[in-house]
């Protein structure tokens, strides 16, 4: 299969340099490089066609007249790759050197999975590596691996595990994904790029699950996103029961916010027929069970009969987080 990397940079001149190298280190190199430089003014553009000049493989580097944000230059990218396989990579992490040539295996013994992803080192900005995984730090135990292999939407519809540096998916399925869904967003947060993917292709087949770190994921000030709210990360439980303490109108925007973007991959699975009937099937579970948190009554008496009835029918566990959902449900308010 051929494999396209995809990335989008800006302002990248201090750890670009490390990541291009880890590139020219694959075992298994890719067919092609496609950059999308977000109208940066150091000399990351410059950095990126002197690496073009040397690459074996080819790198074409587009440029943004304007700052468009990574998740419009993400989208740009990937509309332009060429491979049968798109990874998505970051301007200042590294590859481990068997990256690609693990993410090729992966597929072939799995043809009908819809994309790939894996843990990964953390690393500071002196390329110094922690002591615990991505995984490790955000819990992504060995049995919610196992369920997520088991039931990929089912998981990921209400868990973000899959991080955009982590992940490669099947070319063929880019206009399911794309474009990504930035106007349905609301008042929230805009969903980034790497959510959007592993919600609206899990919703179609099979995931890859990767139980091996082939990404040094950099820790640092400037990154956008980041695991630095992580490493402190509060257990399970304690997190969960934080959301007793949402307002009846926060809670109700959150299921909102999520309900949107279940309706527009009903809409994609609907409009591409990708999965099938059986896809429709799974997504209209999940908009039906969170149409059914969002409007339950406001008395917590008259909750607990449906509540019950839902979380006996297994949708709690199916589509949300089991027991703990059903608690945040019933003690709310």
């Amino acid at each position: 299969m051929r494999i396209s990397v995809v990335m989008a940079t800006w302002q990248g001149r201090r750890y670009l340099p490390g990541q291009l190298a880890s590139l020219l280190g694959q075992t298994r190199p890719p067919e092609e490089m496609v950059v999308v430089d977000d109208a940066s003014d150091d000399d990351t553009v410059e950095i990126l066609e002197e690496f073009a000049e040397r690459a074996p493989f080819k790198v074409r580097v587009l440029t943004n007249d304007v700052r468009l944000g990574s998740t419009a230059s993400f989208q740009r990218a990937i509309e332009e790759a060429r491979g049968d396989l798109v990874a998505l990579c970051d301007q200042d992490d590294l590859w481990m050197p068997q990256k690609l040539s693990r993410l090729d295996a992966a597929f072939r013994d799995h043809p009908d999975a819809t994309f790939a992803f894996t843990d990964a080192h953390l690393i500071d900005g002196s390329d110094a590596m922690g002591h615990r995984t991505m995984w490790q730090v955000r819990r992504f135990t060995p049995r919610l691996q196992e369920q997520v292999r088991r039931d990929p939407f089912g998981q990921l519809a209400h868990r973000f595990l899959a991080t955009g540096c982590t992940m490669a998916f099947r070319a063929d399925l880019r206009d399911l994904a794309i474009p990504f869904p930035v106007h349905i967003t609301g008042d929230l947060d805009p969903m980034i790029h790497d959510r959007w993917l592993s919600l609206v292709l899990s919703a179609v087949g099979p995931v890859i699950v990767l139980d091996e770190p082939l990404v040094a994921y950099r820790l640092h000030a400037e990154q956008q996103i980041g695991l630095a709210n992580v490493a402190a990360e509060l257990p399970p439980v304690v997190r969960h029961s934080r959301k007793l303490l949402f307002s009846r109108e926060e809670t109700r925007a959150a299921r909102d916010y999520q309900l949107r973007h279940l309706e527009e991959v009903h809409r994609r699975v609907a409009r591409t027929g990708a999965g099938g009937e059986l896809a429709l099937r799974h997504v209209e579970g999940a908009i039906a069970h969170l149409r059914f948190r969002r409007d339950q009554p406001a008395s917590r008496r008259s909750r607990l009969p449906l509540v019950l009835r839902e979380a006996m029918l297994g949708r709690y566990h199916h589509y949300s987080r089991g027991f703990s959902s059903v608690a945040v449900d019933l003690l709310g308010s």
